[in-house]
């Protein structure tokens, strides 16, 4: 199996995905492939619900799809997370997007740039406390939204 390239072809400009990027280009794994999950949220932080979230998904299937040939949805039957700013627990349904991209896929900036963006714009759009996403076995948090693609998944 080919090693990950330790090239960094272009710097990132968005701190997260500088972040992301260090983490796969100077991770010990070995791997041709790495796994990525897309978590779609079903509710506001509010505890409202989403708006769009169909679209909001089909869009995030069709990214995946885009970037690395194919995607799967998954239902999560329930989800929670901690808000430390509200002190509550949030309640969701989450929707799951996986992927499998080749290290080589993941390693570009523009690909990282995608994500990052796309998981803004949905933190931004569904007003939501944090976003996770999944990448390489390890999970990523993203709290602020600055720097998310100005159109609107949902109205």
């Amino acid at each position: 199996m080919a090693a990950k390239s330790k090239i960094l072809r272009s710097k990132p400009r968005d701190k997260d995905v500088a972040k992301l990027f260090d983490h796969l280009a100077y991770g010990d794994s070995t791997l041709e492939q790495d796994l990525i999950v897309l978590i779609i949220p079903s509710h506001e932080k509010s505890g409202k619900p989403v708006r769009g979230q169909n679209a909001i998904v089909k869009r995030g299937m069709e990214l995946l799809c885009d970037l690395f040939g194919g995607a799967t949805q998954l239902e999560a039957r329930a989800g929670i997370f901690w808000d430390e700013k509200s002190e509550t627990y949030l309640n969701d349904r989450p929707m799951l997007l996986e992927s499998y991209a080749k290290i080589t896929e993941l390693e570009k900036v523009e690909t990282l740039e995608a994500i990052v963006g796309f998981v803004k714009q949905v933190g931004r759009d569904t007003k939501q406390a944090s976003m996770a996403f999944v990448v390489d076995g390890h999970m990523h948090f993203i709290e602020n939204y600055a720097g998310a693609p100005k159109e609107r998944l949902v109205s």
